[in-house]
C-alpha cells in the first residue's frame, strides 16, 4: 500500500521530481544536473546519490519540499532569472507528458476534460503534495481561473511549474490555444496563489 504523506512538513511527490531531473540532464547534461543536488539539505538523510539512476529519487517517495525549493534555487542561479519562465515550462511539459503516460495516467483519466479537471484538481493535488488547497473554476467558456492557499511548500518556481502543468493538460485535452496570465502570487505577497486560464481549440 501507498504510504501518505508525512504530516510533520511540506512534502512533495517523487515522480514529478525524477522526470523534472531526467529533462535536466537531457537538456543539460548530467553534471549540470548534478550542480542543482548540491544544495540540497540532508541529502545523505534522504540517500539521494549522485551515481544512481535519476540520483535515487524514487516516484512514490514522499520528500521534504525544500528539495525541490533548493534545486529551483540553484536553477535560476545557473540559469538567470529571465530564463526560469521559459525552462519551467519546457521542463513541466516534459515531466507532465512522462507522468500521464506512466503511473499518473489514472490522474488524466478523471480530469480528461475541463469540467471533470475543476472537480477532481484536489484530489490530483493531493496526491502529489502534502499541503495546500487548490481549486478550478470554470468561469465561462474558454476562461477557468486557478488558486491555490494555506500551501506551506510554496515556492516561486514550484508555484508557476503549478500554473505550467494546467497549461500543458490543457493542451493534451486538445486545446490549441492555451494562455496562462498569473495575477497573484504568495511570493509577491499576496494572500494566495491565483492564474487566469484562456483555452480554446
Amino acid at each position: 500500500m501507498e504510504a501518505s504523506a508525512p504530516r510533520h512538513e511540506p512534502t512533495i511527490k517523487g515522480a514529478m521530481v525524477r522526470e523534472f531531473l531526467i529533462w535536466h540532464a537531457k537538456k543539460f547534461g548530467r553534471e549540470s544536473t548534478i550542480d542543482l543536488l548540491s544544495g540540497i539539505p540532508g541529502k545523505d538523510y534522504l540517500d539521494l546519490d549522485t551515481g544512481r539512476e535519476v540520483f535515487g529519487f524514487l516516484a512514490n517517495e514522499w520528500y521534504p519540499v525544500v528539495v525541490v525549493h533548493s534545486m529551483l534555487d540553484r536553477m535560476e542561479a545557473i540559469h538567470g532569472k529571465a530564463a526560469m519562465p521559459g525552462l519551467i515550462r519546457e521542463g513541466t511539459s516534459y515531466m507532465v507528458d512522462a507522468t500521464l503516460r506512466g503511473i499518473y495516467r489514472f490522474l488524466f483519466r478523471i480530469m480528461a476534460n475541463p469540467l471533470s479537471y475543476s472537480r477532481h484538481i484536489q484530489k490530483a493535488w493531493r496526491s502529489l503534495h502534502s499541503t495546500g488547497e487548490r481549486e478550478v473554476i470554470l468561469v465561462g467558456e474558454g476562461h477557468a481561473e486557478s488558486t491555490t492557499r494555506d500551501w506551506a511548500g510554496h515556492h516561486r518556481w514550484l508555484c508557476r511549474t503549478t500554473s505550467e502543468t494546467m497549461r500543458r493538460i490543457f493542451e493534451i485535452m486538445g486545446y490549441t490555444r492555451v494562455e496562462l496570465d498569473i495575477q497573484q502570487c504568495v511570493s509577491d505577497g499576496d494572500a494566495l496563489c491565483r492564474t487566469v486560464l484562456l483555452f480554446s481549440k
